[in-house]
């Protein structure tokens, strides 16, 4: 079985270098000449040849392996230095925040309600919530950027896993002095020539948008398209155009009557909001903890803020 060399043999065998003599090496270490002197022919049995020529009248002088197996070593050294460093400030530093993705609907409207029935629950945490669309959000999990994502439209990939959390639909958002304010809903045909507010390429609420109107064979008259959801309702309640949009995303601008929800008839605008993660991550208790929490939204424990 083959002998490996130690990190002490290591160390000596670099103090004799660098002192120049067993002896020097021997006050600097604070050891004795025979222990040292042992240690080095350790090191020669183990590596089959000598690291040093002895003679009275050079002392002690590196052989040419010796000189290789001293720069070798020295940058093992060095980076043993270092990497000892790095798990020094590990333990010392402050706790790393726990890193979420999130598409912006759950991001900046599902999870800030559903963040304090948790701490309520389980105490505050770290957290640090990262929000951008669905693609870029799926982006983050497969890079391990984040611990885990949530995203509105389910995502298949060999190496993601999902499950879902939380029911949602979408909805027609008009200006309150619209046609279709006082209605209890609108069909496909009321929205042909209706001026439509879209989010951007890469959101999951527009894909899931258009692949209804292509199932029903509906061409949607797109006005504007924004990647902020605040921008999109700012636009409608200057009456800018309609969107259609998460009833979550504009619950306090309907309660303050800025904007008018309405269902969309003949397509089915429900969905279901997903935790997304790396298969075979490792997450720690409170990242287990927050995900079993949010699996129980699936289970019928609904947000009592909600």
């Amino acid at each position: 079985m083959k002998e490996y060399l130690t990190i002490d043999e290591i160390s000596i065998f670099l103090e004799v270098v660098n002192a120049g003599s067993i002896t020097g090496a021997s006050k600097n270490l604070f050891m004795s000449q025979p222990t040292i002197s042992q240690h080095i022919k350790n090191m020669e049995e183990k590596l089959s040849f000598k690291l040093f020529e002895r003679s009275k009248s050079k002392g002690l002088t590196l052989t040419e392996k010796g000189l290789k197996a001293y720069k070798s070593l020295k940058k093992f050294s060095k980076t043993l230095d270092e990497t000892m460093e790095e798990l020094t400030f590990i333990n010392e530093s402050v706790e790393s925040p726990l890193r979420i993705g999130a598409t912006k609907v759950i991001g900046d409207y599902l999870f800030p309600e559903i963040i304090v029935d948790f701490f309520k629950v389980n105490g505050y945490t770290n957290l640090c919530i990262e929000i951008q669309n669905t693609e870029e959000t799926i982006k983050k999990v497969l890079d391990e950027d984040v611990s885990f994502g949530l995203i509105e439209t389910p995502f298949c990939h060999k190496t993601i896993d999902t499950q879902k959390f939380f029911a949602d639909e979408l909805k027609l958002i008009c200006h309150p002095s619209s046609e279709f304010a006082s209605r209890d809903s609108v069909s496909l045909d009321d929205l042909k020539d209706v001026p439509l507010i879209f989010r951007e390429i890469g959101s999951g609420t527009r894909k899931l948008i258009e692949e209804e109107f292509s199932k029903n064979d509906f061409s949607p008259k797109i006005h504007l398209s924004f990647s902020s959801n605040e921008a999109i309702k700012i636009a409608v309640m200057n009456n800018l155009g309609f969107a259609i949009f998460s009833e979550i995303a504009v619950k306090r601008e309907k309660k303050m009557g800025l904007l008018c929800v309405v269902k969309i008839e003949d397509v089915n605008f429900k969905r279901n909001f997903y935790i997304s993660k790396k298969h075979g991550k490792y997450l720690s208790d409170e990242e287990n903890k927050l995900i079993e929490f949010l699996k129980n939204l699936a289970n019928g424990n609904s947000i009592q803020h909600l």
